[in-house]
């Protein structure tokens, strides 16, 4: 799904050079086992895609970019950017967010309470692309900054990925 998500921005963009950023849970500190509640850190996956590759050559690269990203996952977002900001003053935070869950939504269990999942949604798009893909329940989704994108192009950006997933399957 990354590796097509990547090929799909590099044809979008006629660009080889691919950012997206990635949520990834950060629990990797022994401390924070026994925190309870959301603890989050995006990682940026940075890949060299070639548009026009087929996805045997796009997946070793995708995983690639990904592993690399994951080796600095214990490093706050805000560090990351304010190091790359530093480096490189003309630096631009990646736009896109690719975002993956793999595990089914419930609602809790508590003892002599009633729980229910919300769904909570908001209108204002927090980035340029979002990619969302819940493999549990099998839905995929695409929100897109509303100045950026016409509704027409943001069916079409996620009709192209759904082609480009079934053709790599």
């Amino acid at each position: 799904m990354l590796a097509a998500c990547q090929t799909l921005l590099a044809r979008a963009c006629a660009q080889r050079d691919i950012a997206l950023l990635m949520p990834v849970a950060a629990r990797d500190d022994a401390a924070a086992e026994q925190v309870v509640g959301s603890l989050v850190n995006s990682v940026i996956v940075r890949a060299a895609v070639d548009a026009d590759a087929d996805v045997e050559q796009q997946l070793p690269r995708a995983r690639e970019a990904l592993l690399d990203a994951l080796a600095q996952q214990a490093l706050p977002y805000d560090e990351l950017v304010a190091e790359l900001r530093r480096l490189d003053p003309g630096w631009v935070e990646p736009r896109a967010m690719f975002n993956v869950l793999n595990m089914e939504l419930r609602a809790p269990q508590l003892h002599g309470l009633d729980a229910e999942l919300l769904s909570l949604r908001s209108d204002a798009a927090l980035f340029d692309l979002h990619f969302s893909a819940n493999l549990a329940s099998g839905e995929l989704s695409l929100s897109c900054a509303a100045e950026l994108f016409s509704d027409a192009a943001a069916q079409s950006l996620l009709e192209d990925y759904l082609t480009l997933l079934r053709r790599w399957q």
